[in-house]
């Protein structure tokens, strides 16, 4: 009922986005993509017909768009990405590809919360000790390779499958 009380631009907006077949839960995704469209306004995909999601937005950068173009991520990651001020995607993108993530679009956006942080005055190492503060328990870990918080019972980085980094500099898996 939502989507056919849009007006026809943000209704040719989200069906623009692409089938919702396959998808795990159609209706969500049809429900996120209208608060998408609502929130942009129809934004760069709702100037015209023509114009394909996905598509390189005007104001993009060029190395935004290759990233995106390499990484497999959702439609909210990639306009998050977008949006930010150019020394920050240039920060976000400094991190690396997301090829090995499980979740690129996750991983994205946590990029990007760390860049803001970064720039908040914080810097990343203080945004990650704040995150990191509140929620890890006894014998969590922060991985030393990508500083993703793993549960005490993993000896390998979920995300990036570095070892676990023991006292006296050792790396759990490995003897010496």
């Amino acid at each position: 009922a939502r989507f056919r009380a849009l007006p026809l631009n943000l209704q040719r907006v989200v069906l623009l986005r692409g089938s919702l077949v396959g998808t795990r839960d159609p209706s969500a995704v049809l429900m996120s993509r209208v608060r998408d469209a609502i929130q942009n306004g129809g934004g760069a995909t709702g100037a015209s017909p023509s114009v394909i999601p996905g598509a390189p937005v005007v104001g993009s950068t060029p190395e935004v768009e290759a990233f995106l173009q390499a990484n497999s991520v959702d439609f909210q990651a990639a306009s998050r990405l977008r949006q930010l001020p150019l020394h920050l995607q240039r920060h976000v993108l400094s991190r690396g590809s997301l090829s090995g993530a499980r979740d690129s679009s996750s991983v994205l956006m946590s990029r990007i919360r760390d860049a803001l942080g970064a720039a908040g005055g914080g810097g990343i190492a203080a945004s990650m000790a704040g995150q990191a503060a509140g929620s890890l328990r006894a014998g969590d870990w922060m991985c030393p390779r990508c500083n993703y918080h793993n549960y005490s019972s993993k000896i390998f980085c979920t995300q990036c499958s570095a070892p676990m980094a023991l006292p006296g500099g050792a790396m759990a898996g490995f003897t010496v």
